[in-house]
């Protein structure tokens, strides 16, 4: 062999080893700073229909079958991400994590048999999309460089599992019911089911739980320095205490069907009454309590900008008024388009 043949050999081999190398390192899911959450517990606790990230709105479009879209704050510049339905919307560094519920473009039905309902992993292009968990799980979060999330199996109920953002050591983690939306410093905050009702934490690095608060509690929001939460044995009013401790502040004797603290200023919650509904917002400490709009609504979500509630006898209708701005809530659609 002459030595232009060896040097063809040698040429070709780098460059195998080359492609090789470049595809096992495009491949990698980089790890994630501690103390990352994909959205905020107000939005999770709601669904997660919304998400913002870096400059841009990532949503749950109800007018196209809850595909995933992204715009702008102002809600400007709208493009369709994935054309599957999603919920629990999370982002960090450059993924999209989220729970799809059903293929869109197929029976429901005939979605759930071909086991399409999961939790899956796609970058911010919607591109490369990978299934991490092939089941139906609620209450979808991430935290650092794990998906946390709940599902049903033949022993116990809603616990609490975990799987690396890699697609690798699924574990589970408690054997008891664990709502995890609530996450801050690397700890989840949630409501007892097990034993009690009480505030409960759970450090992520080290496992420990312990008790922060008793009471009879449920869907806790950490926001600043408070925890803001519905107290049950209260006729669900809407209440708040220091995180570190400190009296309780019942900040509307309204009973509340659920609620989103947003920007750590408002407080936009459904008021549950049989005979005046209302979608209404106050400030965080009780103060200028006001209707935004009569009726039942669900799934209150927010971006900096707008806060979206949906109609609770409507699957395709979405309102949106300004967080800061007067009362003016209008319907919010952006028409299907292709991605």
């Amino acid at each position: 062999m002459n030595k232009r043949n060896i040097l063809f050999l040698v040429v070709l081999f780098a460059l195998i080893i080359a492609l090789g190398v470049t595809r096992y390192l495009s491949g990698i899911i980089p790890e994630n700073p501690t103390g990352t959450v994909g959205n905020t517990a107000g939005n999770l606790n709601n669904m997660g229909m919304v998400c913002e990230h870096d400059g841009y709105v990532y949503f749950h479009n109800y007018s196209d079958g809850g595909a995933l879209y992204r715009m702008k704050p102002d809600e400007s510049e709208p493009k369709k991400i994935i054309d599957e339905s999603v919920a629990y919307i999370n982002i960090a560094g450059k993924y999209i994590y989220y729970y799809q519920n059903y293929d869109k473009n197929k029976d429901a039905a005939l979605a759930f048999l071909a086991r399409n309902l999961g939790i899956y992993r796609s970058t911010l292009a919607g591109k490369k999309t990978v299934c991490l968990q092939k089941a139906p799980v609620t209450s979808v979060v991430l935290i650092n460089s794990d998906v946390y999330y709940q599902y049903f199996d033949d022993v116990y109920a809603l616990t609490l599992y975990k799987k690396h953002i890699d697609n690798t050591k699924e574990v589970q983690l408690t054997d008891e019911p664990v709502y995890p939306v609530c996450a801050v410093n690397n700890v989840i905050y949630y409501a007892g089911q097990k034993n009690d009702h009480s505030l409960h934490s759970y450090n992520v690095l080290n496992g420990a739980k312990s008790v922060v608060f008793e009471g009879n509690i449920s869907f806790p929001v950490v926001s600043g320095s408070y925890v803001y939460y519905l107290d049950n044995v209260n006729s669900f009013s809407l209440c708040r205490r220091p995180l570190s401790g400190g009296t309780e502040e019942v900040l509307t004797t309204d009973r509340v069907d659920c609620f989103n603290v947003v920007n750590d200023t408002w407080i936009y919650y459904q008021k549950n009454s049989n005979t005046e509904p209302a979608m209404k917002r106050m400030r965080t400490d009780g103060s200028s309590n006001e209707i935004i709009m009569p009726g039942n609504f669900t799934e209150i979500n927010s971006s900096s900008v707008y806060v979206y509630f949906r109609p609770y006898e409507s699957s395709s209708l979405v309102y949106h008024q300004l967080v800061n701005g007067p009362v003016n809530p209008q319907i919010f659609a952006i028409r299907p388009t292709k991605k």
